[in-house]
């Protein structure tokens, strides 16, 4: 028989994640452990990945309630390897604090001894409004002891419990990531920075922007010099801290690579955990985490949570770079990154490139290699506009289908395809420079062949629908931008498909969110295209979808969105002259949102909804957007602020009023500079009388560009082309001047383009070719500005793409396919 190997050297088993060890040898010393029953314990005793240091075996906690000089114990905060915390009471200095215990002195070897002296010295060597303050430090009756301050808050990981919004996820890691860097200036690393180590102090129930995190737990803290700059000790950090939120040179623990980076890192780890709900590395086992954090890249916290802001994301990835060289210098960077993205200032890091990904990842992937590149290609082949070599040979696509059958054989390995996949695309169509129709085409037949394919496995479906239902919608919009209805109703037939997979388990708020979302999206365009009936039956499956989730939060846009298309379907029956269909469908609607209310009276939301729909079902004069402004900055105090969705409802009011004196001011042939300006200072009024932020103009600035263009396009379809030029002319002078004194960029460029592209259409009008070639040429300029002031906003790339698409039919003399009548919404 032949004689079993010998169990690897615990240094081994420590430098398991590392990038030192090639694929052989990691593969080689993983199968050892999977065998090996005691390699396995201290390979889990290391890598644990609730532990904070475990290369050595944990201490006993105290059996019983010690007492502490000077401080009464209450109730215990948290057990962990090295000792318990409790709450405890000062009577002396009148306050409360958390006092760390540690086992009775003959339980102690002199390596707790020193990890206790070193995170006493640690902690008392920093100050920063973010750090946890020390007390006190000493030993008493045999037990060792520390006292700091009490965070009553409890920990971000238990706070969280999921993705936080992006706003509030960015100012906490700017926090401690300043903090960070207050312990990298004390010369010291903390080596341990991860959401259960940060607490939040605040009144119970406070919401995020109420509550202020402070890292703790300097346990495995190290002088720099001592991680960085001998060799011999820096070897004993191996395997200390957390899996998923350690460096990888951390997790190996080679002689002088552990430095400041290492925190920065694990800041990265916490702002995705933060993010998209999970850390970037998450396996099932401490191997397999391990083997993810040697191995592969996070996947992009947007294939994860789509509303993540993609500069949001490219700071993350930045700082979850592998090599230490290629993160952010230091955590200082960090923080000031994450301040410019909350300023709304252009940020320092560039993201990855798609291609550049694609390579890392089979650099990383050499076993599934063969199956995941075959899928990916396909897709990247497609997006390239390659489509048309899938129909020259059956033999390939046949070849490509087959790969990707195999890969979805591998679950594992096919989610981690999935997840770059989606990624992928999302580059893709977020590109100004793809918005060409035909790369757009490929991109939607790419991504309805990924689902179609996915959904063979319904698990895997579910899983990665949130992602892929997310471009769905992006695209169809698209699509509908270019007239293009029929191909946008596909996508969002495939959105609403894909959403409707559920995994095993019951409901989830989420997913019937994002299904309600894309039903009423669908209805929408059911409306447009003058399908009535299919609207409402969207409507209300979308109601339906909601209807559990009524009080929650989640459910808020939503609702809100429920609203509009009842309002658009009552206008589409109200143009076709079935007025009492009209009203009976206001009158539903206001009973239906009144019950919703009565149902949860502490739900702001449905309160403000049940009375917009009572007075939208009554006669008489309609109350004005100031009046509805107030109660529902009223209905959201504290610094709640008004759910996103509902600041758009009462912008679009705010705007349908300004233009109705925008269309007064053309009928009476005023000065378009005139007009402009008495517009843009009735907005500076209501935003002073509102007491409304930067936003509100930027919304209100949107919606009253579209509202012109309905005005400009009624006035033409009408045959007043004249009018139609001075509704061109309002909005590129108060476009004008809002650029001007440096407003609302962004929106100002798109309302400038937008009144271009109506400029170009009269002028297509009276066949004035060299007009329409100036006007199309300016709104691109325009449209282009508006997407350099805001790259992450989806308006100027639509924007983009559509008077790419106005050139190419200007160029080849082909008409503007006609678009349905519109209603004023």
């Amino acid at each position: 028989m032949t004689p079993a190997p010998p169990c690897p050297a615990p240094e081994a088993l420590r430098r398991l994640g590392a990038d030192s060890l090639d694929a052989p040898a990691f593969r080689e010393l993983e199968a050892h452990v999977a065998a090996c029953a005691p390699c396995r314990a201290l390979l889990e005793r290391l890598a644990r990945a609730d532990a904070t240091e475990t290369a050595a075996g944990p201490v006993d906690a105290p059996a019983t309630v010690p007492p502490i000089p000077g401080c009464i114990l209450g109730a215990e905060l948290g057990r962990g390897g090295w000792g318990v915390v409790y709450e405890a009471e000062q009577p002396r200095l009148g306050r409360r604090v958390a006092v760390k215990v540690l086992a009775a002195a003959p339980d102690l070897d002199a390596r707790a001894r020193g990890r206790w002296l070193r995170e006493a010295r640690a902690a008392a060597k920093v100050r920063h409004p973010n750090v946890v303050r020390l007390h006190d430090a000493g030993e008493h009756a045999g037990r060792l002891y520390l006292v700091f301050d009490l965070v009553p808050g409890g920990s971000l990981r238990d706070r969280a419990g999921g993705p936080i919004p992006p706003a509030d996820a960015a100012r906490l890691v700017e926090a401690i990531a300043r903090a960070v860097e207050a312990i990298h200036r004390a010369g010291l690393l903390h080596l341990d920075v991860k959401p259960a180590n940060i607490l939040m102090d605040g009144p119970p129930g406070a919401g995020w922007g109420a509550l202020t995190p402070m890292l703790s737990d300097f346990g495995i803290a190290r002088e720099a010099t001592e991680a960085v700059g001998e060799p011999g000790a820096s070897g004993t950090l191996a395997g200390r801290g957390t899996p998923a939120y350690m460096a990888p040179e951390q997790v190996a623990g080679r002689p002088g690579t552990i430095g400041p980076a290492a925190d920065v890192f694990a800041l990265g780890a916490t702002l995705y955990a933060l993010l998209a709900g999970r850390p970037p590395f998450q396996g099932a086992t401490a191997i397999e985490t391990l083997d993810l954090l040697r191995t592969t890249e996070p996947p992009p916290p947007r294939a994860l949570a789509p509303k993540v802001p993609r500069d949001l994301e490219t700071i993350c990835l930045k700082a979850l770079q592998k090599a230490p060289s290629r993160r952010y210098a230091s955590a200082a960077a960090l923080a000031d990154d994450l301040s410019r993205w909350r300023e709304g200032r252009p940020i320092r890091a560039r993201p990855v490139s798609a291609a550049g990904r694609a390579a890392r990842w089979c650099r990383r992937h050499p076993a599934p290699a063969a199956l995941a590149v075959a899928l990916a290609a396909t897709a990247l082949l497609a997006l390239a506009g390659l489509a048309s070599l899938w129909r020259r040979s059956e033999r390939q696509r046949d070849r490509a289908e087959a790969a990707l059958a195999r890969a979805l054989q591998g679950e594992e390995a096919a989610d981690r395809v999935a997840v770059d996949l989606v990624a992928m695309l999302r580059d893709s169509v977020e590109a100004p420079e793809r918005f060409v129709s035909q790369r757009s085409d490929d991109a939607s037949r790419a991504i309805l062949a990924l689902t179609a394919d996915l959904r063979r496995t319904p698990e895997l479906a579910a899983r990665h629908a949130a992602a892929l239902s997310a471009l769905e919608l992006e695209l169809a919009l698209l699509r509908t931008t270019r007239t293009d209805e029929e191909g946008a109703r596909r996508l969002l037939d495939d959105a609403v498909g894909l959403l409707a997979v559920r995994p095993a388990g019951g409901r989830d708020a989420d997913a019937d969110v994002r299904l309600a979302e894309a039903l009423l999206r669908r209805a929408e365009l059911d409306g447009r295209t003058g399908r009535v009936a299919g609207a409402a039956a969207d409507g209300r499956l979308a109601a339906r979808a909601l209807a559990p989730h009524a009080g929650d939060p989640r459910a808020w846009d939503g609702l809100v969105d429920l609203h509009l298309v009842h309002l658009y379907i009552a206008d589409r029956m109200t143009q076709h002259g079935d007025h009492e269909a009209a009203a009976r469908l206001a009158r539903d609607r206001a009973a239906e949102a009144g019950a919703s209310a009565r149902r949860h009276p502490d739900d702001p939301m449905l309160g403000l909804l049940a009375r917009l729909a009572r007075a939208e079902a009554a006669a008489g004069p309609p109350r004005s957007a100031t009046s509805w402004s107030r109660e529902a900055f009223a209905s959201f105090p504290g610094g709640v602020g008004v759910p996103r969705r509902l600041a758009s409802l009462l912008a679009d009011a705010h705007a349908q009023e300004l233009c109705d004196a925008a269309r007064a001011s053309v009928a009476e042939r005023a000065d378009a500079t005139a007009t402009a300006a008495r517009l843009l200072a009735e907005i500076d009024s209501r935003a002073l009388v509102l007491d409304a932020g930067p936003r509100f103009r930027a919304d209100v600035m949107e919606c009253l560009s579209q509202a012109g263009c309905v005005a400009a396009l009624e006035a033409r379809r009408g045959g007043r082309l004249d009018d139609a030029r001075r509704h061109a002319g309002w909005m590129v002078a108060l476009g004008g001047m809002l650029t001007g004194r440096g407003d609302d960029a962004s929106a100002a460029h798109v309302m400038i383009s937008r009144a271009r592209e109506q400029e170009a259409k009269v002028a297509w009008a009276v066949d004035d070719r060299a007009a329409v070639d100036r006007a199309l040429r300016a709104a691109l300029a325009e449209a282009t500005l508006a997407f350099d002031a805001a790259p992450d906003d989806l308006t100027p790339r639509v924007l983009i793409a559509g008077i790419r698409e106005k050139y190419a039919r200007f160029a080849a003399a082909e008409p503007e396919r006609p678009r349905p009548a519109e209603a004023p919404r």
